[in-house]
Formats: structure tokens, sequence, C-alpha cells
């Protein structure tokens, strides 16, 4: 792991040259997979980049306690779920070093920071208990 930028995998779909993309469907093993769809008019947010890394800070926020489950509404600690969270952040940003673009690069060191922060508080706090 040097930091340099990797190439995206390219798939080889038999029959077609490998500087060749193609479109249609796809038969793997065991399933068929489909060009995307766009997901426009069905009320459900872009997935992206930054939706996957403030998912996480959402899910470790409410493992911390220090927002409401939206599902539930409830609140509740969960130490070691939170550090699950952070960990798949800082994993997160181990293998994509040097493939993001500046903005999502500075989310991430934020999110993590900021995610951090507040692991130590809740741990610090939970040993004066």
């Amino acid at each position: 792991m040097d930091g340099s930028r990797r190439q995206p995998d390219q798939e080889q779909v038999p029959g077609h040259s490998s500087g060749e993309r193609t479109t249609g469907s796809r038969q793997g093993l065991g399933f068929t997979r489909q060009p995307e769809e766009s997901q426009e008019g069905e009320g459900l947010p872009a997935v992206d980049f930054t939706a996957l890394v403030l998912s996480f800070r959402t899910s470790a926020l409410v493992h911390l306690g220090l927002i409401n489950d939206p599902a539930t509404g409830e609140g509740a600690v969960n130490i070691d779920e939170a550090r699950q969270m952070i960990d798949i952040l800082s994993l997160l940003q181990q293998k994509t070093m040097g493939n993001l673009n500046e903005e999502e690069h500075r989310l991430l060191e934020q999110v993590l920071y900021e995610l951090r922060l507040h692991f130590v508080n809740s741990t610090a706090a939970g040993s004066r208990r």
C-alpha cells in the first residue's frame, strides 16, 4: 500500500474485447445483473460516498447514545457497536487512500475526528461512574 491511486477493476465479459464495456444485463453464478436504474421519484436519496459515510456516522452516534435511533425513537448506549462503526470508517479511510476527491477526504477526516472524540468522552464518562 503505497497510497497511489488504483485503477478501477475491469470485468472481462466473454466475447468482448478488454477495452469494450457492456451496458446490458450480465449472467453471473446464480443471478443476472441488470443495469442500475435511476431511483428518481422513489423518494430514496442517491447512494454515494457521502451518504455511506454519514450513514455510518449516524449509526455510531446512535450507539454512543448521542442521538435517538431514527427507527425506534429510543436511545441506548452500546460502546462495542460504536467502536465497530468507527473501525469500519477507519478501514474505509485506509482502503480509499488516494482515491477520494478533496471533499470526500475532508468529510471522512472530520467524521472520524468527531466520532473518536465522542467515543473517548463516552468511555471516560463511563469509567467515572
